[in-house]
């Protein structure tokens, strides 16, 4: 028997106000629990439709074509396009409060509910059918016309997935990956049967229901593409109605969509009529368009950035969450570099003083172990705490650089090396960088730092083609199964590891995400463990960081992100109260 899982511009900004007073009369934010941190949450009211929603981005769109980049990295496509399932908005902050959506569904499986599914099913082992949602419908613009989704519609979508070279999941699972669907199939104008390999059953549905966005195959017809902001065509709940290069995108909501919020039976989304994200790459003309009103919310802001707002306007709600962890690695891949000797990696690990970093640059508002998963709540399954990991791993976050000196020696550097490392451009990334080399040039190892552009960093980021040394974000918080820091396959795989360990876990994560989840939280902890132990990464203390918003944004409480990467998805839950925000003087 089969089971079935149901489920322009702000340049204006220039006269810079240094402070605004409060606009008073809010009422005062009642505090509640956060991700191991703090919030303050404005009381909500009922949904109200209609006004615009604004906040920013901090880099202009530079990918529109998701046949030409990975899903995620079009920027776009959370926007207009639809997903087999999200993340369940019921489970939120808003509703049952089972997670916090600090950074998404984090590989639990039971945070995640239909979107443009109505329901799946695995009827045997190597069988996964999907029911699409009847009445579903593409966006009324060329070359749709407002027609329906169908189950082609999947079929040709999933296949692009699988067979476009540039693909997330072509070049995860490439051709001769034993794990790779082996048919995709619409057997009616709403199901859709994709056959497995029994050993991938599981990670195969998450690919395709959790990280893949249906798409609509007459843009691409005929040589077609969707290289700019008019030719996007979804079924998503927000249409492109303006870009402006380096100013501002413009959507309107879609008045076709299907979706009704869950908490709230009977009220079609999006709530706003409008929404406005401008570009501002600015830290100060950020801070100035939050105080003043221009911006509704603003996220992933810095200590001392959302502590002077919060100081200077007592109407802001916030709530802060565990960032991602900033990781300096060498790639062990290379036999003539010094960074395959795990005593090279125990040395740099040794010869950085993260507690001094956590207490002075971080202003001890941040966590010391959190890699390669944070402390909280939705990772509590996959944490290890620090009193409970071997003791060789402990003494890996101490300082400790006799020591490191020592191992140094032993790997035959004992008058240590020079190598050159790459950083991305934007700020505080080169000054950290400066903040280790400083401390690793007392043990002897001199930092050649190279700042790149950060559009020339990313492709250097997915090309794999860094010289010597690395330095970025920790990838794969928002969901641990894809080891994207460690599996061989996977561009994000800065230190270019290549252990067989980690296929011994992918293994089990395809055959126990799904059917076994206390098999796999086993398996995946404990791969954390070794993770740490192997000294893949120096990794750093991370920081929190703030989500601030004004009361008229309403429904928001914080929220980083739903779903498998969904970070924008949940944005037509949000409505304004745009009397409240007149009645501010705003």
């Amino acid at each position: 028997m089969g089971k079935k899982i149901v489920w322009v511009v702000v340049s204006c900004l220039m006269a810079l106000s240094l402070a605004l007073a409060s606009c008073g009369g809010g009422t005062q934010p009642t505090p509640t629990g956060g991700n191991g941190g703090e919030g303050s949450y404005l009381p909500i009211t009922q949904p109200k439709y209609g006004g615009t929603m604004t906040t920013y981005l901090p880099s202009d769109w530079t990918t529109w074509d998701p046949m030409k980049a990975q899903d995620i990295r079009v920027s776009h496509i959370q926007f207009t396009h639809n997903e087999p399932y999200g993340g369940d908005w019921t489970k939120g902050p808003q509703g049952s409060h089972e997670t916090n959506w600090d950074w998404g569904f984090v590989g639990n499986v039971n945070l995640l509910a239909p979107e443009i599914a109505e329901s799946w099913e695995f009827p045997d082992d190597t069988t996964i059918i999907f029911h699409v949602r009847q009445g579903v419908h593409f966006q009324n613009k060329a070359p749709a016309n407002g027609r329906e989704m169908t189950a082609d519609d999947w079929v040709w979508s999933i296949d692009q997935a699988f067979n476009n070279p540039t693909n997330w999941q072509y070049n995860t699972y490439p051709p001769g990956d034993p794990r790779r669907p082996t048919s995709i199939t619409a057997t009616d104008k709403y199901t859709v049967e994709i056959k497995v390999p029994a050993e991938s059953q599981g990670i195969m549905f998450l690919e395709i229901g959790g990280n893949n966005h249906i798409k609509c195959p007459e843009v691409w017809d005929n040589g077609g593409d969707m290289t700019t902001f008019d030719k996007v065509v979804g079924t998503g709940p927000w249409i492109i109605e303006d870009y402006t290069s380096g100013s501002a995108v413009h959507m309107t909501k879609n008045p076709d969509y299907y979706e009704e919020d869950p908490l709230h039976p009977g009220n079609k989304v999006p709530y706003a009529d409008k929404l406005v994200m401008l570009v501002i790459p600015d830290l100060a003309t950020r801070l100035t368009a939050i105080r003043t009103g221009k911006l509704d919310w603003a996220r992933d802001l810095q200590h001392d950035d959302a502590v002077q707002l919060l100081s200077q306007i007592s109407d802001l709600g916030s709530y802060k969450r565990i960032s991602s962890t900033y990781v300096l690695s060498g790639r062990v891949d290379k036999p003539e570099l010094p960074f395959k000797d795990i005593r090279v990696r125990q040395a740099m690990c040794l010869a950085i003083n993260q507690e001094e970093i956590l207490k002075d640059y971080m202003k001890g508002d941040g966590e010391l172990l959190a890699f390669p998963y944070p402390p909280g709540p939705d990772w509590s399954r996959y944490y290890t705490p620090m009193e409970e990991l071997p003791p060789e791993t402990q003494e890996l976050f101490t300082y400790n650089p006799e020591k490191a000196k020592q191992l140094l020696a032993e790997a035959g550097y004992p008058n240590g090396f020079t190598a050159t490392v790459e950083v991305p451009s934007t700020e505080p990334r080169p000054d950290e960088v400066a903040m280790l080399a400083n401390y690793l040039e007392k043990v002897g190892i001199k930092l050649n730092i190279e700042v790149e552009e950060v559009g020339l960093w990313n492709s250097i980021d997915a090309a794999q083609s860094q010289k010597e040394m690395w330095y970025g974000m920790a990838k794969g918080i928002w969901n641990p199964a894809e080891q994207l820091m460690t599996k061989a396959s996977v561009y994000s795989n800065d230190a270019m590891v290549n252990d067989p360990y980690y296929d011994q876990v992918g293994t089990s994560i395809a055959l126990n995400m799904v059917a076994n989840p206390d098999k796999y939280f086993a398996d995946m902890k404990a791969e954390g463990v070794y993770t740490l132990g192997k000294a893949w990464y120096v990794w750093m203390p991370v920081p929190y960081t703030y989500n601030l918003w004004w009361p008229w944004l309403q429904n928001y409480e914080g929220i980083g992100w739903t779903g498998w990467a969904d970070i924008y998805d949940w944005f037509k839950y949000l409505w304004i109260d745009e009397q409240m925000k007149s009645g501010m003087g705003f």
